[in-house]
């Protein structure tokens, strides 16, 4: 952390750290995405300080590289000011990771479940224990990028009952280390109540702007804690994913709350 090296040390990124930790993190390294953020977007924002976030991952069975390019993607990308904890929640597993987890970050906060509750509980868990004004519930395989937050936090300041969505790229599911541009769009329900992604006519390609969409995939998204609890989030009785976005989704819309990508 010195604002110099000395020949014990040496320059990882903007740290200074000792040499055998920095051939450690450089080994180690998360891939780096493209900058995938349309040209509109700003680098410069308000003072959001006041809005620390609890960042809610649970998870269950993920390859350890994953986990630890998630949280490392998360450090790097996020202003430090802005970040209350990150909090792993173990749904059962054997080993909770606790110790490797913390060895990253001292933000780190890890709940291990001594069975397995499914995904629903334990975001509710999560949620319970989460410190911060602002939850953003995010999953153990994702790689944020540049400025991923600001936007989402300025959207729940401007209204406290707004439910942000980042835009999500993917990763392809057997190559980790790549990243594939994903077009804007919305997220709707079917008839059936189906979820899909699609692009609306009222969305500009590449847009900057924030806008509406008529329901959420219920994976990664900014909530304020007290609207989410005011809504009485999740129906316990839910134990994975499937039904707890479109429960969101409702409760959100028919509360006065909004949705917004």
């Amino acid at each position: 952390g010195a604002t110099w090296c000395n020949g014990d040390c040496a320059w990882a990124g903007d740290r200074c750290v000792r040499k055998g930790e920095a051939v450690q993190m450089n080994h180690q390294r998360f891939a780096f995405p493209p900058d995938t953020r349309p040209s509109g977007c700003t680098d410069t924002f308000s003072d959001l300080s006041d809005l620390k976030v609890s960042v809610v991952i649970p998870w269950l069975g993920e390859a350890w590289e994953h986990m630890r390019d998630t949280l490392q993607a998360l450090i790097h990308f996020t202003p430090d000011e802005l970040i209350e904890e990150f909090m792993f929640i173990s749904d059962g597993n054997p080993d909770s990771r606790e110790k490797e987890l913390k060895e990253i970050s001292p933000k780190v906060k890890v709940l291990a479940l001594p069975k397995r509750h499914g995904l629903i509980i334990a975001k509710m868990k999560g949620v319970e224990m989460a410190v911060g004004p602002v939850i953003v519930f995010m999953e153990a395989h994702c790689i944020v990028n540049r400025n991923w937050l600001q936007p989402l936090l300025e959207r729940v300041r401007l209204n406290p009952k707004t439910l942000a969505m980042p835009v999500l790229d993917a990763i392809p599911q057997h190559n980790w280390r790549s990243y594939n541009t994903m077009p804007i769009g919305h997220w709707r329900f079917e008839w059936n109540l189906n979820l899909v992604y699609t692009n609306p006519g009222y969305v500009i390609g590449h847009t900057s702007e924030p806008f509406p969409s008529p329901g959420t995939s219920g994976g990664i998204f900014a909530m304020r804690k007290d609207w989410f609890q005011q809504l009485d989030l999740w129906d316990p009785g839910m134990l994975e994913w499937g039904g707890d976005h479109v429960e969101l989704t409702f409760k959100t819309w028919r509360c006065g709350g909004g949705i917004e990508i």
